[in-house]
């Protein structure tokens, strides 16, 4: 007679086999998932910006506006997020509101004063601000504060919360327009006092001064690294 032998794993080599794939699981997944939320977050804010900027573009187009202080981004930002976004809700910067976080920090763990005004969370979720004039220069600037998550955490400078900026006079010598919506630096030196180069600041400086609580110098960082999710921890 004929023994047909029939190969399989035993009970024992089945358990240690799954006992492996589940550690290596619980030692992978988590990066996988936290680099899908940081892209996913990346996302968000590129997406944000560029309907700011169609945003701004408009409003200039609207208003045929020539100085920054002649358009709603000055005048009335309610008005100007109210015509230009999906608004849920305005928000109040003195009470808590969905808008804001109960406490903001940076990613070297130190509390951050986040500086909102006049608060407006958007229907996607997120919470946005615009400053006039908040760089106390004569290109009236105005600074906008964008909090990715509202009032939901992890509310960390450089994660979910990020500065950036509407330039409120040309400079074609720096290749800046009224209106433009870029990253740049609050007086990063005395040659620059606008920041809107900011071309003698190292990506290690901004590195070391978002993770500090520059919410600039991290928007200026990761738009300089194209986006990249690793933007802090690269080197550039």
């Amino acid at each position: 007679m004929i023994k047909i032998k029939k190969n399989g794993f035993t009970l024992p080599e089945v358990l240690i086999t799954l006992a492996i794939v589940g550690s290596l699981a619980a030692l992978v997944l988590p990066g996988l998932i936290k680099d899908t939320q940081t892209r996913a977050m990346i996302a968000l804010l590129q997406g944000t910006v560029v309907h700011l900027n169609d945003a701004v573009q408009t409003e200039f187009s609207r208003s045929g506006a020539k100085n920054i202080k002649d358009t709603l981004m000055w005048t009335n930002q309610k008005d100007f997020f109210a015509k230009s976004f999906d608004v849920a809700v305005n928000c109040d910067a003195k009470t808590n509101t969905p808008c804001l976080g109960s406490a903001y920090k940076n990613i070297n763990a130190g509390s951050y004063s986040i500086g909102y005004k006049t608060p407006t969370l958007l229907k996607n979720g997120v919470s946005i601000d615009m400053v006039p004039g908040s760089d106390n220069n004569a290109n009236d600037n105005i600074l906008v504060i964008i909090d990715l998550n509202g009032g939901k955490d992890p509310n960390i400078v450089g994660v979910d919360v990020f500065h950036i900026w509407i330039m409120g006079k040309s400079d074609p010598d720096k290749g800046v327009r009224l209106g433009d919506v870029r990253g740049t630096l609050k007086d990063p030196d005395p040659d620059d006092p606008d920041g809107v180069e900011a071309s003698s600041v190292t990506n290690s400086q901004l590195q070391t001064s978002c993770k500090s609580g520059d919410p600039s110098a991290c928007y200026l960082l990761l738009e300089r690294s194209g986006f990249d999710p690793k933007y802090l921890d690269n080197t550039y």
